[in-house]
């Protein structure tokens, strides 16, 4: 499954950098990738079609000639590329490890109100905001906001919960859910 290129094809991808610059090849890839996700798109909820699926197969080429692209610019080496990579599958393969052994039936979403350090505390971190929406997440890493404004309910495997504006609320690492804002939110946050 690994992609090689030969070194005609690198020497293009290089040509191509030199001749129309970072910039315009990083927009590319932008556009590439953002063609494949229409592609993806429009195969949800669908039984694939050999049409479909050659489009999303000529997606995956272009994105993966312009990732090699993005490589060269970046003078990004294959040791360093793939120490990336195994870093990746050493986090996928603990978040399958936890959902097979349990389905994580241990993602706890806790809310409370802040104690007062705890409230001076989270002001002094970034905000975040959003208008009423509903969008999936995914939480690589623990979060613990402080709601300031709005109205949220999240869904996830363990159930849902709702909370609002005063409230301290913690995300476990690895939690997979869907945010329904129906109120305009701001928070501040910090990830762990």
């Amino acid at each position: 499954m690994k992609t090689e290129f030969t070194s005609a094809q690198v020497a293009a991808m290089q040509t191509a950098l030199d001749k129309w610059g970072l910039a315009a090849q990083a927009g590319q890839t932008v556009e590439e990738c953002a063609e494949l996700i229409v592609a993806l798109q429009k195969q949800f909820n669908r039984t694939p079609t050999a049409e479909t699926i050659e489009n999303i197969v000529d997606e995956i080429a272009d994105v993966e000639m312009m990732l090699a692209q993005m490589r060269l610019a970046f003078s990004v080496g294959d040791k360093e590329f793939h120490e990336r990579i195994e870093s990746k599958f050493n986090k996928l393969n603990k978040y399958l490890s936890k959902a097979i052994n349990n389905e994580r039936k241990d993602f706890m979403i806790t809310v409370k109100k802040p104690t007062e350090a705890e409230k001076a505390n989270m002001l002094t971190k970034p905000i975040w905001g959003c208008g009423v929406s509903e969008f999936n997440w995914h939480y690589d890493s623990e979060e613990t906001c402080l709601l300031t404004e709005g109205e949220v309910t999240v869904t996830y495997n363990g159930g849902s919960v709702s909370f609002g504006a005063g409230d301290y609320v913690t995300f476990p690492e690895g939690l997979s859910c869907v945010w329904k804002v129906t109120k305009p939110v701001q928070k501040h946050y910090i990830f762990k």
